[in-house]
């Protein structure tokens, strides 16, 4: 059983935490914000649950998040460390397309996905192929379709790249995204342009 598998949870040595989508990233749910986005970031991922190494050392972090709790629903969110060694490309094309391109190159950007139920299916059908995942044919931040993916330089600067709500699929309408960002965003001490498509 995977562990990216809600369902499998149970197997972990350390017992996952369970937060309120609604309340997460509001003050003190659950890190108080009163540093930089550097010192922010790594408070929250001290809250989350280290699933694997992804290829070339990346590594993320997941967070189970209760949308409702009659009838139980849960989403996921993913929080992948990406470092300039280990990216595909060195430059931010959103950066230079918003005219940030004279910012300097951060050693590290932050990946935040809600990924739908056909991204998460999607990368679970790869993952027992480990061999798949080496060779680099499957990038489950480059998936077409997750609820929400916002990408935060170490720099605290970032981007909303992607919301996809009820109409596309998902679990939860857009608004109910674009809050849980927000609330997200101003937690961690992000500055943000946004270039998403809905």
């Amino acid at each position: 059983m995977s562990s990216l598998d809600p369902s499998g949870c149970k197997k972990r040595k350390r017992v996952e935490r369970v937060f309120k989508f609604k309340a997460f990233g509001e003050q003190g749910y659950p890190i108080e914000s009163c540093g930089t986005f550097r010192e922010n970031v790594k408070a929250l991922l001290e809250y989350g649950n280290v699933e694997m190494a992804f290829v070339n050392g990346m590594t993320f972090w997941s967070f189970q998040l209760e949308v409702h709790r009659h009838p139980p629903s849960h989403v996921l969110l993913f929080v992948v460390e990406e470092s300039v060694e280990a990216s595909l490309n060195r430059h931010c094309k959103n950066c230079i397309y918003v005219g940030w391109g004279d910012h300097m190159i951060c050693n590290k950007k932050y990946h935040f996905l809600v990924p739908s139920k056909d991204t998460m299916a999607t990368f679970l059908s790869y993952e027992g192929n480990h061999s798949s995942i080496v060779m680099g044919k499957l990038n489950f931040m480059e998936l077409n379709g997750h609820t929400m993916h916002g990408v935060l330089h170490s720099n605290g600067f970032g981007h909303l790249l992607c919301i996809n709500g009820l109409e596309m699929g998902s679990e939860l309408a857009g608004h109910l995204v674009m809050e849980f960002w927000n609330r997200l965003c101003a937690c961690l001490q992000a500055r943000l342009y946004l270039n998403f498509m809905l």
